[in-house]
Order: C-alpha cells, then structure tokens, then sequence
C-alpha cells in the first residue's frame, strides 16, 4: 500500500508432510517469493520475506494433513521492529531520510524526492518508519513549495521517498477496459491476448466523495495561527483549496469543486481552524526549525483529497505494476446509450488513477490475478459553475 511502510501477505497450502514440524517455524524463518506474468513480457518479482505467524492452522477437509496459513511482512518491516532512531540530525528532511535509510534499512532508498528547509533535530529512541513518516509530514518539496504531501512506502522494487503531487506527474503506465456485458474476447492472436490481459475482470467503487468529512478536516479551507512564545509574536495563515490546486500536479486537471459555486467552500477558512505553539530561538542558525504553517494545511488537504475517490479493479495477473503507477480507466457509461453517442465514457469513473494499493493473488484452481486499489485527488472534467 502506498500508505504503509512495507509490505505483507499470507501464503495458505495443504500440508500432508508435517513441514510445519519438520522445518521447525518458529516465527523466525524466511521465505523467497518470485513470480512473473505468463505469456507476457512481465518483469520477473524475487523479494525476500520473513514468516510472522501461522496462526491458521486446521485439520485439512480430507482428514489427513493440515491446512496452512503463514503470514509474512518484507525484510525491513521485520528487521526495523528490533532497531531505533536515536541521535541529532541536521539537514533538508530528504538528506536525513537518506542518511537513517543507508544506516538502518538493508537497502537504499530507491526512489528520494528532495525536499527544502534546514532542520535540526533530535531522535529520541523512535522506532524507524516511525521517525521516517514524523519526518514526512514535515517535508517541502524543493521544487514546489507548495508540495508537502511526501510519503515513505515500499513496492517490488524496494522504498521511496515521494510526494503524491509528484507521483501524478508520470504518464499512465497502462489503460485498462471494463467490459460491462462480460463479451468473450478472442485470445488465439496477440492482440486480442492483448485485449483480454488489459480487461477489468471485477470492478468495486470503494467511495466517491464525502463533503461534509471533506470541509471539517480542511480539505477546502482552513487557518492555522502560530504563536512564537519567544517573541510573544502571533501570525495566521490561511489556505484556499483552488488556489493551491493551481500550484501544484494532480493526477487529472480539474479540481473536486465548482470554481465559482454558491457555497464557496474554499473561502470558509474557519470550518477548520488550528493553533500551534513555535520558538524563533529553538537551534542557532535556524529562524524557525519546525515551520508548522508551512506545511500543516496544505499537507492534510493533498492527503485527505489523495482518497477523495477510489475503486478496485480485478485484473489479470501482471507482475509490472507497482504502488505507486499511474494507470488509465476506459469505462462505458453504465447505463443505456444511444447509437453514435459522442461521449460513451463514464466522465466519473473513467480516466487516470493512482495506484495506492497492489495485491498479488496467485491460486492453483484460479490462476493469477491482481487487485488494484486506485484514488485520485482531481477529475477529467469540469464542474459547471453556478449560474452555468
């Protein structure tokens, strides 16, 4: 998932030779997992993993043998719940990021966005993805200040450091088809194998905006007032969805909202208002070390409107995609249409998506399949403005 720090999953097969007891698991055991696409020049996956737990553990429905589920989380998910941060670190938040990954992780980071500001802190015995996501959410990006939606994650390939806004810069990796009618397609050519590989085999919408959490957690408008208790001195700064949605990417180009509507919701700055307290004399050399109005707001806003909408696809199994992609819906309006319809597109539905979760399910008597879980902070179209 885009939103974890490391991956798991859980592999279920029917022991008739005791191996639970012969090989002695313990909690302790690793395993190697490696897979690619069938019949398709898919990327070949071999990732290591560690065995958590086999808790599911029952008599097989046969009566002889046992049914098996062992639980496994990455390398580094394991390996950093027996480490901790501690120490004074000075730097840009991506240089601090790079320097507890290359001391504390087995790999380096592969993917590192940079990011602005000097700070100076100090670590007290933190576990590492928990000082990691502490230092993402203070993160600016160095070539958008107005980016501070950074997030630590791992996919195949191993961890990267990245902002959303940065992430929907990429161009769709793939376009996936739903076909509503579930019409049989040819499969005895390349491209209709193609065709077939690239379909939506399940579609689930997840949600598809919810305004009234939206507008009390800020997403539109909010104030921040920062209090410097050196200085007794007090400033306000105030966030306003569509214009920071102008200054920074998105995965589609047209905001959630109406620019001109009757409620206005991105001027109504008190329908979340936040108080914090800072110090201009905290570390020398550094006006301000923790610059909370700089990155607060607009942090909660992108995060929050990341999910704004989401649905899951079911497609065939494809050892390509990754967290974190961009990828393309071609969905059919799911509703009657008349013949030579210029749009037969569902404008809501259809379009670019982030991938913000990714789930490999390989089965003896189905075959393999992966489910992807896509959102997406912005639409393809435009909403009318009021009076339109």
């Amino acid at each position: 998932s885009l939103y974890q720090n490391f991956m798991y999953g859980e592999v279920k097969f029917l022991d008739f030779a005791n191996l639970t007891d012969r090989l002695e698991l313990n909690g302790q055991d690793f395993i190697q997992i490696s897979f690619t696409t069938p019949g398709i020049s898919g990327r070949m996956v071999k990732k290591k993993f560690y065995v958590t737990n086999y808790n599911q553990l029952q008599v097989a429905y046969t009566g002889k043998g046992k049914e098996v589920t062992l639980g496994f989380i990455s390398e580094d998910g394991y390996l950093s719940m027996q480490s901790k941060v501690d120490g004074a670190y000075k730097g840009t938040v991506s240089d601090i990021v790079q320097k507890i990954a290359g001391s504390k992780l087995s790999n380096k980071l592969v993917t590192v966005q940079p990011t602005s500001n000097v700070h100076s802190f100090i670590i007290p015995s933190w576990g590492i993805f928990r000082t990691m996501n502490w230092l993402a959410k203070r993160a600016v990006s160095s070539s958008n200040n107005e980016d501070c939606s950074f997030l630590l994650y791992e996919n195949m390939d191993g961890h990267h450091f990245q902002s959303l806004h940065g992430l929907s810069t990429q161009e769709s990796s793939v376009v996936y088809n739903y076909n509503q009618a579930n019409i049989p397609v040819d499969i005895s050519s390349r491209e209709g194998l193609l065709k077939k590989f690239y379909q939506i085999e399940d579609l689930k919408f997840n949600r598809h905006f919810d305004k009234v959490k939206e507008i009390d957690n800020g997403v539109y408008a909010s104030e921040i007032v920062s209090l410097d208790l050196v200085t007794k001195q007090y400033s306000s700064n105030q966030f306003d969805y569509l214009d920071h949605f102008d200054r920074t990417d998105s995965v589609e180009k047209y905001p959630l909202i109406a620019r001109e509507s009757n409620l206005n919701v991105n001027k109504t700055v008190q329908s979340s208002f936040n108080f914090v307290g800072t110090s201009s004399l905290s570390h020398d050399g550094i006006d301000d070390n923790f610059k909370y109005s700089d990155f607060t707001l607009k942090r909660r806003s992108s995060i929050l409107r990341a999910r704004s909408s989401s649905l899951s696809i079911i497609v065939s199994g494809d050892s390509n995609r990754r967290v974190g992609d961009v990828v393309s819906l071609d969905i059919p309006k799911l509703e009657p249409t008349e013949d030579g319809s210029s749009d037969p597109k569902d404008r809501m539905m259809s379009g670019r998506y982030l991938v913000t979760s990714l789930q490999h399910v390989i089965n003896k008597e189905k075959g393999y399949t992966t489910r992807l879980e896509l959102s997406r902070d912005s639409l393809p179209f435009e909403f009318m403005n009021a009076g339109d």
